[in-house]
């Protein structure tokens, strides 16, 4: 942390800073101040806001046209407002796919769903999952797929 002083005619201003916050730094914290005419206090609470993690544990080509995804999101303290299995390749970039439920954790995708703008499924790809709630956004590693034939 770091504490910045100005004093200005009539009154001094501090200014407290407190860098590298994690979830562990809820609480209330307490500002004591005195000069000479006495002392004073004021109670503030510091909320961190956790954003959501993603891990992507299977993706598993099930024939030419059939991809089963499988992930795991870890959200502390807000629930999910949406999560996307994202496809894309060089070519033509990404392409999300909605997943509802948003508390899904699987999900077999269809031929429909890898066209990737195409007449065919591709030969390869890359995927990843995407989930959001309030706190913010969270994207999985990407993983390299090869389709079976």
């Amino acid at each position: 942390y770091s504490i910045e002083k100005k004093a200005e005619p009539f009154h001094h201003i501090s200014k407290l800073t407190v860098k590298d916050i994690n979830i562990s730094d809820n609480r209330s914290y307490i500002c004591q101040f005195q000069n000479s005419h006495g002392k004073a206090s004021a109670t503030t609470v510091l909320f961190v806001q956790d954003p959501p993690e993603v891990e992507l544990n299977l993706v598993e080509s099930l024939g030419p046209e059939e991809l089963k995804v499988e992930w795991t999101v870890h959200s502390k303290d807000s629930s999910i407002n949406s999560t996307e299995i994202v496809i894309s390749n060089d070519d033509l970039g990404e392409i999300p796919i909605e997943v509802k439920p948003e508390s899904e954790t699987s999900i077999i995708l269809q031929k429909e769903d890898l066209l990737l703008g195409s007449d065919e499924v591709p030969s390869s790809f890359q995927v990843f999952v995407r989930v959001v709630n309030d706190n913010g956004i969270a994207e999985s590693d990407v993983v390299n797929v090869t389709m079976l034939k």
